[in-house]
């Protein structure tokens, strides 16, 4: 089993589900924690304006309640845990990278695995994103295939809500509104994600796969910083 997460601790986590009382997160130990509605800042945040499925986010350990997660990823609460933890945090994100880097293989539902050779070979010219997503992936960028399946109209949502944000923003990303029109077309197929980072962590590839995780059916990806060799627009 895990390690648990204490409280106060400092971690990436990754928005795996959005619920009527918040976030489902999933950290980098496998662990699924939740993010209250109310704790996902500090003034009130409009649920069309929570993180994407499927984004990156700091989030701090806010104890358990049971055996369920409690997480935060309030401003305040930040500050606070980075104040109390900042001597340690840099060794636990290096480690947790490590740990993942290492994965070849990924469990995926009942009994199924993935190697990164097999997810490269579904990647392929379903959009203008999946080039680049499949160097990041031969290249020896992380990958991770999370558990559980979402209906592709609610991922359709979901990316459409941050391909506004983005386009108001002038945020670079790679063929997400194709990805949002591809996710609507299928409708309620239920659709697993995938994750892949580059090394230098500049871009997140997001690729959605059918249920069996052996066919990939858009890919998306979405700039951390200001890549020099990547386009600053959206590509269909």
């Amino acid at each position: 089993m895990a390690e648990q997460l204490t409280k106060w601790s400092v971690t990436d986590g990754t928005v795996i589900r959005h619920m009527h009382y918040g976030l489902r997160v999933q950290i980098p130990s496998g662990e699924i924690g939740v993010v209250d509605r109310v704790d996902i800042a500090d003034d009130y945040v409009n649920p069309a304006d929570w993180p994407a499925i499927g984004s990156v986010i700091t989030v701090v350990g806010a104890g358990y309640a049971g055996s369920q997660l409690r997480l935060s990823t309030r401003p305040s609460h930040l500050n606070d845990a980075r104040a109390r933890t900042a001597s340690n945090r840099e060794a636990t994100a290096r480690a947790a990278s490590e740990d993942l880097k290492s994965t070849q293989r990924i469990p995926v539902g009942q009994g199924h695995q993935i190697a990164r050779d097999d997810l490269a070979a579904m990647i392929n010219a379903q959009t203008t994103a999946c080039q680049p997503a499949r160097a990041a992936l031969l290249a020896d960028g992380t990958f991770v295939i999370w558990d559980g399946v979402v209906p592709a109209e609610q991922l359709a949502r979901t990316y459409r809500a941050r391909l506004r944000r983005t386009q108001r923003r002038g945020h670079p990303t790679l063929a997400l509104a194709t990805t949002v029109d591809l996710l609507f077309q299928a409708a309620q197929e239920p659709l697993r994600i995938a994750q892949i980072r580059p090394a230098d962590k500049s871009w997140t590839f997001m690729i959605f796969l059918n249920a069996d995780a052996t066919a990939v059916l858009a890919c998306t990806g979405v700039a951390r910083s200001d890549p020099p060799a990547a386009p600053n627009t959206d590509a269909r």
